[in-house]
């Protein structure tokens, strides 16, 4: 038996007088398997701000993934829409646990179900930041250290930024500030004299809500 894949098979004929036509060439590609989920979300627990939310799986087959069927809470949501690598249907669901699979076919008919589950959380308020301070009497030729924290709940704080402009804000340079002991330090480089810096902090937490 041949392996999946691509294979190249040569033939030719002669007949009984040694006449031998010229050799031809026959590809065959062989798939006997379903696609391949390489991710699939979401799963576990899913904090979003709304109870629209998006249901992404990327897979991969050797023949090609033809199409992907979902299922939410046993209901048939149809088939899922590919976009760039993946695969995509936006849905609105309730607070709470459910259950979702997907049928995967490929362009040989290959086909496999694959079963998932999560817990949608819903959070809509923004992070908290408190005691957002920097340097009073920043020194040349050293950085300006910039420090606050950030309190975010249920789903937790995902990112804290620390955005500065030195021209009046027609430009701003972003950087992501790290916790340490309880707070989030970011630094701005020093400026030439009489340059003013303009910054602000902002937090983004893990259901996408943002806060300035």
């Amino acid at each position: 038996p041949y392996s999946e894949g691509r294979h190249e098979i040569r033939y030719y004929s002669v007949d009984r007088a040694d006449n031998a036509e010229a050799e031809r060439k026959l590809e065959l590609f062989l798939d006997k398997s379903p696609p391949k989920v390489e991710e699939a979300s979401p799963s576990g627990k899913f904090f979003s701000n709304s109870r629209t939310i998006f249901i992404i799986v990327d897979a991969a087959d050797s023949s090609g993934v033809r199409e992907i069927e979902l299922a939410i809470d046993g209901v048939p949501h149809g088939f899922m829409v590919k976009e760039g690598d993946r695969y995509i249907k936006t849905v609105s669901l309730s607070e709470g646990g459910h259950s979702w699979s997907i049928r995967l076919t490929d362009n040989l008919n290959n086909s496999e179900v694959c079963s998932y589950s999560f817990t949608l959380i819903l959070d809509t308020k923004p992070p908290v930041i408190k005691g957002l301070s920097g340097p009073s009497n920043p020194v040349f030729g050293e950085a300006a250290t910039i420090t606050c924290t950030v309190f975010d709940e249920p789903s937790g704080v995902r990112n804290v930024y620390l955005c500065y402009s030195t021209d009046k804000g027609a430009s701003w340079v972003r950087t992501v500030m790290s916790l340490q002991e309880g707070l989030y330090k970011g630094s701005i480089p020093s400026q030439f004299f009489f340059t003013e810096v303009q910054y602000y902090v902002e937090a983004v937490d893990n259901a996408g809500n943002r806060f300035q």
